[in-house]
């Protein structure tokens, strides 16, 4: 099997000469400001935040500050102006209706109740402490003074509006408050949020509960709004082409809690491995997020770059077993489903193609994180496939074949050659696979079942971790189509999810994941939604010049906050 990933392996990475296309991708940042909306003068003070409150479920950290860049240094004196690319960007300057992978973007111009640390650990951002009051029932305490960039006051009444807002409206935000039922005023800075149901995880959920201003909203409108965003962040969006480019300027007023230190932010969306590669080598950008050939990364960092290898994300692949069912394909049988999984040698794929960046998988969690079990055995074993798929009445035919199935993925790179890989280890235990990398788009009007179709048999996808803490990796699945793609039947695991969601200790907490993680994985007798590989690597490639970098807990963000450009 390893010669038939390095037979893959060959066709290699071609790094074109696109430095005309990239300098054409940055010079977009450059146009002319638009009129931003006036911003009033700022308070004389600001409210210094209080001590923290000892906590029943969480005992958060204090707020981290931006170190002042030193004054006596080796380095000259540097206009902090990052500049910085990506293969993701905000979809639109609504946080509501953003990507989560973005959040690092968005939470520029805007605040939210809270911040997740490396680890998923809460930090208090708007919202200063927390209480659970019962088990449906979690007070916030507020941040006192904070305005928007238009000068309306943060409040209580903020919070309830923005969480109405999100109830009726349902925009993409609506997915992590499943379990909120309303908001409460208690007082001016204090806010009940009320649940249907307990959830030990809300608080971490609220990371992306983002405030905007209701009275600029109902006043001047969506489309208003839309055109000049206005938040509480430090920084506003001067410049916004959707899905493409933004720039960020720091307000001069300063912010009530957050002390950043670059002066503007240039981000651009790029596509290509290659551009990356090309405007790293030639110092065009100072920071660039990208997941490139493990061989690329390898050579950029011989070379002096910076690199940051996180595990932000699981890379999986959707079994689709409800429709399936509906439809009387083979992957409505959960024989089949572990089946998939089992014929899978995960280890060498990571080791061959992904050089060892990217991690197997015992379960579908994040290794080192909260329910996952290191003590399971990567599952692979090819003996044990193919008796289940004679099990589930799949004998091979005259042809060696049992079953026809089609796979479609749209990520490149090492991604595409792991996809072939994975083709030819389904072939050995009879299953033909139809495998292809499609355009973005035509993959996501599948995934998200629109213009009337559907997804594939087996369907790639990268999961990203969004809370830190594993937790959303139970929430990938619903029991009807609204509000996912990921339809699942499985009561005994909503059951045990209901438990998961209800428990307040970490051990507990723990404990009930495992389980849960166990009975959605290929091992004994689990039923698995997806084949669970490995957990792929969060590329951030940074310029050697380039400090204080620091990731977010949950997903691919990282903090713009501290980086501090030393020499350039």
């Amino acid at each position: 099997m390893t010669d038939i990933i390095v037979r893959r392996l060959k066709l290699g990475f071609v790094l074109c000469a696109l430095a005309a296309a990239f300098v054409l991708l940055v010079g977009a940042c450059s146009s002319p400001e638009p009129t931003p909306y006036p911003i009033p003068a700022p308070a004389a003070t600001s409210t210094p935040m209080p001590p923290l409150a000892p906590l029943p479920t969480a005992t958060p950290t204090a707020v981290p500050t931006a170190t002042p860049i030193p004054t006596a240094t080796p380095y000259p004196a540097v206009a902090q102006n990052i500049r910085y690319i990506t293969d993701r960007m905000p979809r639109t300057p609504d946080p509501h209706q953003n990507f989560s992978v973005a959040v690092g973007d968005v939470q520029l111009i805007y605040d939210s109740l809270i911040t997740l640390a490396d680890g998923g650990v809460p930090v208090p951002a708007l919202a200063k402490s927390w209480e659970v009051v019962d088990p449906t029932t979690i007070r916030l305490k507020l941040q006192e003074g904070v305005k928007f960039h238009n000068g309306e006051e943060v409040t209580a009444g903020t919070v309830r509006w923005n969480v109405e807002r999100i109830l009726n409206d349902k925009p993409r935000a609506a997915r992590y408050f499943g379990s909120v039922e309303g908001a409460t005023v208690v007082d001016k800075y204090t806010v009940d949020i009320n649940l249907l149901k307990p959830d030990g995880y809300f608080i971490a959920k609220t990371r992306y509960l983002s405030l905007i201003p209701p009275s600029y909203w109902e006043v001047e409108g969506k489309d208003a709004f839309i055109a000049n965003p206005v938040g509480t962040g430090p920084y506003r969006w001067t410049e916004y082409t959707e899905g493409t480019s933004y720039t960020a300027e720091l307000r001069s007023e300063g912010h009530a809690f957050r002390n950043p230190v670059p002066e503007r932010i240039q981000s651009t969306k790029v596509s290509e491995a290659a551009t990356v590669v090309a405007a790293l080598r030639t110092g065009a950008v100072d920071i660039a997020l990208f997941t490139v050939a493990p061989e690329s990364a390898e050579s950029l960092v011989n070379e002096g770059v910076q690199l940051e290898l996180r595990k932000a994300g699981l890379w999986a692949h959707f079994l689709n077993p409800m429709e399936a069912c509906q439809n009387g394909t083979p992957v409505c049988s959960p024989l089949v489903r572990r089946a998939l999984t089992l014929a899978i040698d995960a280890e060498t794929i990571a080791s061959t193609i992904w050089k060892g960046m990217a991690v197997p998988v015992s379960v579908p969690a994040l290794p080192g994180g909260p329910g996952y079990d290191a003590t399971l055995p990567i599952p692979f074993d090819k003996a044990e496939a193919e008796r289940l798929l004679d099990e589930a009445g799949y004998p091979r035919g005259a042809d060696g074949v049992r079953m026809n199935l089609v796979y479609r993925f749209w990520n490149s790179g090492p991604f595409a050659d792991s996809a072939f890989a994975m083709q030819d280890m389904w072939r050995d235990v009879g299953i033909e696979v139809d495998t292809a990398q499609i355009e973005k788009g035509l993959f996501v009007d599948h995934y998200a079942r629109r213009k009337g179709l559907s997804p594939w048999d087996i369907t790639g996808i990268h999961l990203s971790e969004l809370l830190g803490n594993n937790a959303a990796y139970l929430d990938r699945m619903t029991t009807t189509i609204a509000g996912s793609a990921n339809v699942f039947e499985n009561e005994a695991f909503y059951a045990l999810r209901d438990r998961v969601n209800a428990a307040t200790g970490a051990a507990e907490q723990d404990k009930l994941l495992r389980e849960a993680f166990r009975m959605i994985s290929a091992h004994d007798g689990g039923d698995p939604p997806y084949v669970y590989m490995f957990a792929s690597p969060a590329m951030t490639f940074l310029q050697s010049y380039v400090e204080g970098f620091e990731p977010l807990g949950g997903g691919l963000n990282f903090s713009f906050e501290n980086i501090r450009l030393l020499y350039h």
